[in-house]
Order: C-alpha cells, then sequence, then structure tokens
C-alpha cells in the first residue's frame, strides 16, 4: 500500500507544484533535484545506522510515519519555498523500504529468493499501474474549478491516509514475524 501512496507525489509534482504555486520547469527540476539528493542521503547514509540503532522493524514504522508526515505536509504547505522542508522528512520516509525488503528475505529461505523478489517486483508493478491512475483521477477532480470544492491538495491526503493503512498493515504482518 505504501508504494500506492508514494504516487501522490511521484505522478502529481510537476501538476501540483505548477498548479499551487505556479512553479516553472526549471523550478519542478530543481526541487526534484533535491528531493534526489535527499533520497540519496537517507539511503546512503542514514538507513544503516539508524537500522543498526533501533533494528528492521522500528525502522519499518519510522519510515512509515514519516512517509505520512510529509505527505500530509505536501498537501498543506501555503508556499513554495516550504516544500524544501518538507522534503526533508518525507525522504526519512526511505527507511521502511530497505528494511522491510530485509525482514522479508531472512525470512524466506535462501532458494526461494528469486521468487520473493520477483513478486516485490510484480506488486510494485501493480502499484504503478494502480496509483497514477488514482492519485491524478483525485489530483484533477479537486483542481477541476467546476467542483465545488478546490483542493490541489487532496491526493497527498489520500496518500497520508494510505500510509497511516501501511502502519497498521505492517503492524500486524510483523508482529506475527518478530517484535
Amino acid at each position: 500500500f505504501n508504494y500506492v501512496a508514494a504516487h501522490a507525489t511521484h505522478t502529481n509534482w510537476a501538476y501540483f507544484t505548477t498548479e499551487k504555486f505556479g512553479w516553472t520547469p526549471q523550478d519542478i527540476g530543481i526541487s526534484l533535484g533535491f528531493v534526489g539528493i535527499m533520497v540519496a542521503i537517507v539511503q546512503g547514509g542514514v538507513v544503516g545506522p539508524v537500522v543498526k540503532k533501533i533494528g528492521e522493524v522500528k525502522a519499518v514504522y519510522v519510515g512509515f510515519a514519516f512517509n505520512a508526515f510529509g505527505l500530509l505536509m505536501m498537501g498543506i504547505v501555503p508556499q513554495g519555498w516550504m516544500v524544501y522542508l518538507v522534503i526533508i522528512p518525507y525522504a526519512f520516509g526511505g527507511l521502511a523500504g530497505p528494511s522491510l525488503q530485509s525482514i522479508m528475505t531472512s525470512e524466506v529461505p535462501k532458494n526461494a529468493q528469486g521468487e520473493l523478489q520477483g513478486g516485490i517486483a510484480s506488486i510494485m508493478t501493480l502499484t504503478a499501474i494502480v496509483g497514477p491512475l488514482l492519485m491524478t483521477s483525485v489530483f484533477r477532480y479537486y483542481t477541476n474549478l467546476e467542483n465545488d470544492i478546490y483542493f490541489p491538495g487532496a491526493a497527498f491526503f489520500l496518500g497520508t491516509a494510505i500510509a497511516i493503512l501501511s502502519i497498521f498493515i505492517a503492524r500486524t504482518s510483523l508482529v506475527k514475524i518478530r517484535s
């Protein structure tokens, strides 16, 4: 579910920032460059030490919580420069993916690792079909001036709800595996 939530940003970033803040293609490119830098910092320098300190299971919860918080804040920021502040905690959502994948690989026998990786890739492919359709439809609906409610951040709120649901699903699943 968390991969579906991520499509609030993946598929709507350019639309959202243009609609809400009037950003130019250059503004969008600079912001995406900043996202890339933050993701690289988290993936390259933060995941390992944090997982070592709090463990994989807690890192999944913390990552999902940062993701939910980042999506929520993205949906409500009133000014474009604030997006950069929101990107920082949102990038820390990157704690969840590697931790969750590590947990899954440790629960599967060595001779089934290929099947696991194929299953993960299949799920990500499905979310890459559902996520963009869902999130761009929500964005379009809530930015259509013919509707009663105008809210460009609606897809981020939906992403927040899905990210929170991911925490509960993880809690249910991971408590059975380890604590």
